[in-house]
């Protein structure tokens, strides 16, 4: 291991590559190390304590082949205790009812095996139907008498504009089909805030 975060991608046509480079850059030189799916292994995982996650929803709403193959060596990764941000790519004009359906997947999994995930984030600027990459924010009165909005459980299929005033994605969600230029913007603002989720 040289540096402090493991980022996993898969990708098939280019586009989740590009993007986990340009996270990368954007974290800064040397502290995050790249692992494509189609050669990471489960000991890759063991190396770090903080984790990113990538991939593009495939088709309608499948994770990308290299994911697929390697989702049931999941259960072999010990993910108790590892802080996980997840990113995904998706097509939200094309693929409305599974936009980075992938996304949600892959974290539902994680979570069910102790990862920790961090990194949500706002659905807000997205037209899309319905997504598995969904969590709930729910209002809770503090001991003090205020009110906060906490993270609810992820949900596996929702409303897209409901879940666009009340909910954030598991992660960063990407559309370089039809936003490609809200990506870098999206990149530098979610990046900041795993820095500070990782102690960076």
């Amino acid at each position: 291991m040289s540096a402090k975060i493991g980022l996993f991608y898969g990708s098939t046509t280019g586009n989740t590559d590009a993007i986990a480079e340009l996270i990368r850059n954007e974290f800064g030189k040397g502290l995050i190390d790249l692992h494509c799916m189609a050669e990471a292994s489960e000991q890759d995982f063991a190396d770090y304590d903080n984790l990113i996650i990538g991939s593009p929803t495939w088709g309608i709403g499948k994770l990308q082949h290299d994911w697929e193959i390697f989702f049931p060596r999941l259960d072999y990764v010990n993910f108790k205790g590892k802080k996980v941000a997840y990113f995904g790519l998706g097509d939200q004009v094309e693929y409305p009812r599974n936009f980075v359906d992938a996304m949600g997947i892959l974290a539902a999994k994680i979570t069910s095996l102790g990862g920790i995930r961090v990194g949500s984030w706002s659905t807000r600027g997205y037209k899309f139907e319905e997504s598995k990459a969904l969590i709930n924010l729910q209002p809770v009165e503090l001991s003090n008498g205020s009110i906060t909005l906490v993270e609810s459980q992820v949900i596996h299929v929702s409303n897209g504009v409901r879940a666009s005033i009340q909910g954030n994605f598991v992660g960063l969600a990407i559309d370089e089909d039809n936003q490609p230029e809200l990506s870098i913007e999206r990149i530098k603002v979610w990046v900041a805030q795993i820095k500070e989720r990782f102690g960076l």
